[in-house]
């Protein structure tokens, strides 16, 4: 994880928590809490957001610029949620497509597992599909979503 200060650790810690909490299977719910951390994007943006606020809180600082600070941060973390999805959507679109790389750690059937789930949070999250830019992908490459 990139030089992050505590407060911005512990948010991602938890965004990473709570997005692999979302899947019963244990090859999503590995891959994607693995994945979370990674994402440069999703890193820079709690790290400013946090840092944001830990700015608002500076009694040192005018009042204008605490709130300002903080109105800044809490817009920042509301990105926060879309940048995971986004995050999950092109991990999953990973193991759908290349489900045949994932067999050597997990069994035939726990794969399969991985599929159909991943297959079905991508039906539900279809926006975060297309702002990632796999689902045309999916498309071009699945008949589940041709």
């Amino acid at each position: 994880m990139r030089d992050l200060n505590r407060s911005a650790r512990k948010k991602v810690s938890t965004l990473e928590r709570v997005a692999a909490e979302q899947f019963d299977s244990p090859l999503l719910h590995n891959t994607v809490h693995d994945t979370i951390g990674q994402s440069d994007k999703l890193l820079h943006v709690v790290d400013v957001a946090e840092r944001a606020h830990a700015l608002a809180e500076d009694g040192s600082q005018p009042e204008s610029i605490r709130d300002t600070a903080f109105v800044a941060g809490e817009d920042l973390l509301q990105e926060t949620d879309a940048i995971v999805d986004e995050v999950i959507a092109d991990e999953l679109a990973n193991v759908i497509i290349d489900d045949d790389a994932w067999i050597d750690p997990y069994d035939a059937d726990d794969v399969q597992a991985a599929v159909d789930e991943a297959t079905e949070w991508m039906r539900e999250h279809r926006d975060a599909a297309e702002r990632a830019g796999v689902y045309d992908i999916l498309a071009e490459n699945t008949e589940v979503f041709a």
